[in-house]
């Protein structure tokens, strides 16, 4: 048997983190009196047991017979082995101390507010000799990564390099309109034509 006295529970921690009261762990607080962790410390004990059974055996002729180069040699032998391995670990806790599954006031988390980066307006941007999706999307949002919301409003793109001057491409509106004034060609991700 082995004690492993102080060790942390990570469903105990999670839960003292969760709490919305003035009693949750800050793990920020520098340990002047508000980081106690008794509420999730907790001693582990191991009665774990292995046992291996091995057996093996081996032969031997240094000499079989002669070649040019020498004698020739044999081994011949085999190996067996078993393991068995058990693990009887058990958490002790404080007999107070009960463990939720899911925290009380985190059962429901309240719904994520995303703010549109777009007006919800469409427009049209005329392809340029030398534009790829990524420059496109730069010029219009100050943003390579957006090159996917350009492909998702022109689904005639069927290969993204098939663009070719004049095209035609649909686009949302920023709602902050991004003002691209460039001094030689900003890096380019992908071939241009």
């Amino acid at each position: 048997k082995q004690n492993n006295y102080g060790r942390q529970s990570l469903t105990l921690l999670n839960q003292a983190l969760a709490k919305s009261t003035p009693d949750a762990y800050n793990p920020f607080c520098g340990g002047y009196g508000c980081s106690d962790e008794s509420p999730f410390t907790v001693t582990i004990v191991r009665a774990n047991t292995t046992s291996l059974v091995l057996a093996d055996f081996k032969m031997t002729n240094n000499n079989l017979f002669d070649l040019p180069a020498g004698p020739v040699s044999a081994l011949i032998g085999f190996e067996t082995r078993e393991e068995e391995y058990t693990d009887d670990t058990i958490e002790e806790r404080p007999e107070d101390m009960v463990v939720e599954t899911v925290p009380q006031d985190m059962s429901e988390p309240a719904p994520m507010q995303v703010e549109s980066m777009d007006s919800g307006q469409m427009a049209q941007y005329t392809v340029q000799k030398g534009d790829t999706l990524m420059l496109i999307s730069f010029k219009i949002y100050g943003d390579y990564a957006r090159w996917r919301d350009l492909a998702n409003n022109n689904p005639q793109l069927a290969n993204f390099q098939s663009l070719t001057e004049g095209d035609v491409l649909n686009y949302q509106v920023p709602a902050e309109q991004f003002n691209w004034q460039p001094e030689g060609n900003p890096f380019d991700f992908s071939r241009s034509l």
